[in-house]
């Protein structure tokens, strides 16, 4: 992984309370559904798996973060979710 990326992977995290880094984007996404169970049902995706996006121990898949953008109407942008793939 670039240098680059890696910067932009680290510019959309923020350490949480207790030390972990958050996805900033995926919390916002978080707080819009709900929670990560009802994002999880909305996205069809495993519990789990939402809150390692949400913690930055797993990427989002494009897809998801494709959809989160179309199911927000843009309040969530995709690149904000994964902003090393897009990239301006």
């Amino acid at each position: 992984m670039s240098s680059v990326v890696l910067k932009k992977n680290l510019t959309h995290m923020k350490k949480s309370k207790n030390g972990t880094k958050k996805n900033v984007a995926m919390e916002k996404a978080v707080l819009f559904f709900g929670g990560t169970g009802a994002i999880s049902k909305i996205l069809k995706a495993n519990h789990s798996n939402v809150s390692q996006w949400l913690y930055g121990t797993r990427t989002v898949p494009v897809k998801h973060a494709v959809k989160i953008e179309k199911l927000t109407k843009g309040a969530i942008k995709a690149k904000e979710i994964r902003p090393d793939i897009f990239d301006d």
